[in-house]
C-alpha cells in the first residue's frame, strides 16, 4: 500500500476546507480537484516507478530501491595488539536513489562501522549525499557529490583532488566534493563545473588519543610514528607529539572550483580537466621551538598542527576502446598539481610542483572467465631538486604498479587479486581472496593479505601486520 507523503496530503486537506466555506466556487474547485488528484497519481506512479532518462554523468542508477547491507568480519593477525591477535569489525552500509518530483531525485550513500579493539578514528562514512536535477541535456547536483572522473578509482591523477575514507591501509573509498556540481552534454561532448564552499578532508585512518600529559599515543596497530625522528647534528632524536589548537572554521569553510571538458566518439575519449581545490591532505605544521623532554633519552615533544592549502591540477584524460562495446579501455591519464606554499612555511611542509601519469588497461567482462580487471603503471616527478628536511619521511618509489582482478571460477565461488609495488618489491601490497555466493542475499569471503617492504617504506612499516580474515556478508 502506497501512502501519500505528508506536504502533499496536507496540500489535499487545506483544499477541502476552502471547497465548504467558498460555495460559490464550486464547479471550479471541483476541476481544480480533479487536477489535483490526476497530480496526485502521477506523483504516486513516479514515486513506485521512475525511468532513467537524460545525461548519463553518473555510473549510479537513476532510481534504485533502497539497499541495506551489513556484514561481519573476523581478522587474525602474527603479532599482538590490546594483548590480542584477533580483532572483528561489522559494517553496515545505506544507499538509496529515489526521484522526489519528476527529474528531481536524492541520493544518499552512508557507511557505519563497528570494531573491537576500536582502531579507526572515525566510525562513519558519507561518501554522497545529495539532491539532484535531470534533463536530457541536463545535470545538476547539490550536497555531497562524486562525479566519474578517472578511468581507475583511487589511482587516476585527476582522482586526487577528491578526499578519502579509509578503514585501514588497505581498504580506501573515494568521497565526493560537497557544494554545487552542473553538467551539459551536447552531442559528442559534456561540461562539467564544480563549486564547493565546505571543504571536507581524508578521513578515518588510524586512531590516537592523549595520555595525562596531553601527549598523543597511538590507539591502532596501524597508527605510525608521524615522523620517523628529528635530526640533531648527526644524532636522530626520537619523537613525542602534542596537538596545538587550530579554528575548525579556519579548515571547513574554504572555496574549490573544479571543471572539465569531454569529447567521447564510438572508440575513444578525450577530457581535460582544471581545479583550483584545497588539497584534502592535511600538512603538518611543526612547532619549531622543539622542547626536548629528557636530555640523556633525547626525546623530543613537538606540537603539530594540520594546516590546509590549496592546489592548482591540470588534468588530461584518453580511453581508448579497440572494440565497439566499453569492455575493454586503454587509459592514459596525466596530472600536473601546482601545490600553493606559505611564504614562510619551513621545508617540512613544502610540496612541491608535480606530474602524476598512469599508464593502464580496464576490462569488464560480463560472462567471461575474468569479471573485471584494472592494471597499470604510476610514474610520479617533481621537479624541485627536493630537500633534506630535518624530520626524517617515508621513502617513496616514482614509478609502481598496481593490479586489480576478480575472476569467476564457478557459478557461485569468484577469486579476487589486488597488488600494488615498486618494481624492486621493497614496497609491497597483496591481497588475496574467494568469495562464494551462497544466496542472492548471502555470501562469504575469505582471504589473506600480506604487505612486504623496507622498513622506511610506506607499505614495509606495516610489515608485521600480515592477516588473515573471514567475511560474512548480508544484503537486505
Amino acid at each position: 500500500m502506497l501512502s501519500l507523503p505528508k506536504p502533499i496530503l496536507g496540500m489535499g486537506l487545506a483544499y477541502v476546507r476552502i471547497v465548504r466555506v467558498n460555495k460559490p466556487f464550486i464547479m471550479k474547485r471541483s476541476i481544480m480537484k480533479t487536477y489535483k488528484l490526476y497530480m496526485i497519481l502521477t506523483l504516486l506512479v513516479s514515486f513506485s516507478q521512475v525511468y532513467g532518462r537524460g545525461l548519463p554523468v553518473s555510473k549510479e542508477q537513476y532510481f534504485s530501491e533502497m539497499r541495506l547491507e551489513t556484514s561481519v568480519e573476523g581478522m587474525t593477525y602474527p603479532t599482538d595488539y590490546d594483548d590480542s591477535k584477533q580483532a572483528y569489525r561489522m559494517e553496515m552500509s545505506f544507499n538509496r536513489n529515489q526521484s522526489l518530483l519528476g527529474d528531481l531525485q536524492w541520493s544518499l550513500d552512508a557507511k557505519l562501522w563497528v570494531s573491537t579493539p576500536q582502531e579507526v578514528a572515525h566510525w562513519f562514512n558519507v561518501p554522497q549525499a545529495n539532491v539532484t536535477y535531470r534533463t536530457y541535456n541536463w545535470f545538476a547536483s547539490l550536497g555531497r557529490y562524486l562525479p566519474p572522473w578517472g578511468g581507475v578509482s583511487y589511482y587516476s591523477p585527476i582522482q586526487q583532488i577528491f578526499p578519502t575514507f579509509n578503514i585501514d591501509p588497505l581498504n580506501y573509498e573515494m568521497n565526493g566534493l560537497t557544494g554545487f556540481y552542473s553538467a551539459f552534454d551536447n552531442n559528442s561532448f559534456s561540461y562539467e563545473f564544480f563549486y564547493s564552499p565546505l571543504f571536507i578532508p581524508h578521513s578515518g585512518g588510524a586512531r590516537y588519543k592523549e595520555d595525562e600529559d596531553g601527549l598523543l599515543l597511538p590507539a591502532s596497530r596501524w597508527a605510525q610514528p608521524l615522523f620517523y625522528s628529528f635530526k640533531k647534528g648527526e644524532v636522530l632524536v626520537p619523537l613525542k607529539y602534542k596537538l596545538g589548537q587550530f579554528d575548525l572554521k579556519d579548515i571547513i569553510f574554504q572555496n574549490s572550483f573544479a571543471g572539465r571538458v569531454k569529447y567521447e566518439s564510438k572508440y575513444f575519449e578525450v577530457a581535460v580537466a582544471a581545479a583550483y581545490v584545497v588539497d584534502p591532505e592535511a600538512r603538518l605544521h611543526l612547532d619549531p621551538n622543539v622542547e626536548f623532554k629528557d636530555e640523556k633519552d633525547l626525546q623530543t615533544v613537538v606540537k603539530i598542527y594540520p594546516e590546509f592549502y590549496a592546489q592548482q591540477v591540470y588534468g588530461f584524460e584518453a580511453k581508448i576502446r579497440p572494440l565497439v562495446s566499453d569492455r575493454i579501455n586503454f587509459l592514459f591519464e596525466s596530472a600536473y598539481i601546482n601545490p600553493e606554499n606559505p611564504k614562510d612555511s619551513e621545508k617540512n611542509i613544502i610540496k612541491h610542483k608535480r606530474i602524476n601519469n598512469l599508464l593502464g588497461v580496464s576490462y569488464l567482462g560480463q560472462h567471461t572467465f575474468i569479471k573485471h580487471l584494472s592494471s597499470g603503471v604510476l610514474y610520479s616527478k617533481e621537479f624541485e631538486e627536493e630537500i633534506q628536511p630535518s624530520f626524517i619521511k617515508l621513502e617513496e618509489a616514482n614509478l609502481r604498479f598496481f593490479s586489480n582482478i576478480e575472476a569467476k571460477l564457478f557459478s557461485k565461488l569468484s577469486i579476487l587479486f589486488f597488488a600494488e609495488s615498486d618494481f624492486k618489491l621493497d614496497d609491497t601490497a597483496l591481497k588475496t581472496s574467494l568469495l562464494y555466493k551462497i544466496t542472492n542475499s548471502i555470501q562469504v569471503s575469505s582471504g589473506v593479505d600480506i604487505l612486504k617492504g623496507a622498513a622506511n617504506t610506506y607499505w614495509g612499516q606495516f610489515g608485521s601486520h600480515d592477516r588473515v580474515w573471514f567475511k560474512v556478508h548480508y544484503v537486505f
